[in-house]
């Protein structure tokens, strides 16, 4: 049962289109005779050890799933961290005077918060080591409060996300970020607040991707979208993509609008699925923010979108304070 939403079991055992009593609106009717590696990669348990010991922010979870807690998570989950009103209503604050700005320099804002891996995959859990997240006392307090006290569009798409992994595999198994399926249907979240055209999942060709490489040996999923136009140039400003304070494309869109996408590592993915589809994409590293360049690139975008994964939300004041000082001419 998830959000009343009352579940068959995900799949049949034969590998046949699945019959659910939900139909994620960012998947669609997905033919699993096509894509029966869906089900075999769902249903695989044999995950193999990552080489990494356990330590104090680094843990193995049930079928060796590995999970990586952060020191402000570890706060949150020993209850020695909690959210304040004074903290809530100052941060909500400085997103309303943004997003006043932005409405006044005709810009959209839209901002959106993404789980970490052990809130949508906390089944894998050790039970004897980790303390569960109790969301409602920290990420989903702060969504509601700001949906609650202001007009900013904020999402945070966890039940999409609950929803969408009994379709596929959304997160990896030894890294906290999600694949590219699970990146898809956060791209897709953020379309559809922004009223632009979404597509289904079902409606890509899905490609298994065995370059295990990166990502501690695991594979991942390619995905078909490629965007309304191509890629002219894209520039990264910084010693590689991992480091980039920015990363800039051009593309040859019919969409003639610039979209900046400001966050951590997480906005990657979204970058990518976006780049295509707008005359100019720009990725800016939230930790860098404040140089000239991105002063520069922010005001010129006509859609600002500030991301944050869960557990680095507390970085958002000062991430708010900077593009404020960008807008303000």
């Amino acid at each position: 049962m998830l959000n009343g939403i009352k579940y068959a079991s995900p799949f049949t055992a034969t590998k046949s289109k699945i019959d659910l009593d939900f139909k994620n609106e960012y998947i669609g009717d997905l033919d699993y005779t096509k894509y029966s590696f869906l089900i075999d990669d769902l249903n695989d348990n044999s995950v193999l050890k990552r080489n990494q010991p356990e330590d104090e922010y680094h843990i193995y979870g049930k079928n060796n799933w590995f999970f990586r807690i952060s020191s402000f998570e570890k706060d949150i989950l020993e209850a020695k961290r909690i959210i304040t009103k004074e903290w809530l209503e100052s941060t909500t604050s400085k997103m309303s005077v943004l997003n006043k700005l932005c409405k006044e320099h005709d810009k959209t804002l839209c901002f959106i918060m993404l789980p970490w891996k052990d809130l949508v995959y906390d089944e894998y859990l050790p039970d004897n080591k980790f303390i569960k997240y109790d969301t409602s006392n920290d990420i989903d307090k702060f969504v509601k409060f700001v949906k609650d006290n202001s007009d900013v569009p904020i999402l945070y798409p966890i039940n999409e996300l609950k929803q969408a992994k009994q379709y596929a595999r959304i997160y990896y198994t030894h890294d906290s970020h999600y694949n590219k399926i699970g990146a898809f249907i956060v791209f897709q979240n953020i379309y559809h607040q922004l009223g632009f055209k979404t597509t289904k999942l079902s409606e890509l060709q899905i490609k298994k991707n065995y370059d295990t490489s990166s990502h501690y040996g695991e594979f991942d999923y390619d995905l078909s979208y490629t965007g309304n136009g191509n890629l002219l140039n894209e520039e990264i400003n910084g010693p590689d993509i991992a480091n980039s304070s920015s990363m800039i494309s051009t593309s040859t869109s019919n969409v003639n609008k610039k979209v900046a996408i400001v966050g951590d590592s997480y906005r990657f993915w979204i970058y990518d699925y976006m780049k295509a589809d707008f005359s100019k994409t720009i990725n800016i590293n939230k930790g860098t923010l404040g140089g000239s360049l991105q002063k520069e690139l922010i005001r010129e975008s006509d859609y600002i979108i500030v991301e944050s994964v869960t557990d680095t939300y507390w970085q958002l004041p000062q991430v708010i304070d900077n593009l404020i000082n960008f807008l303000n001419i």
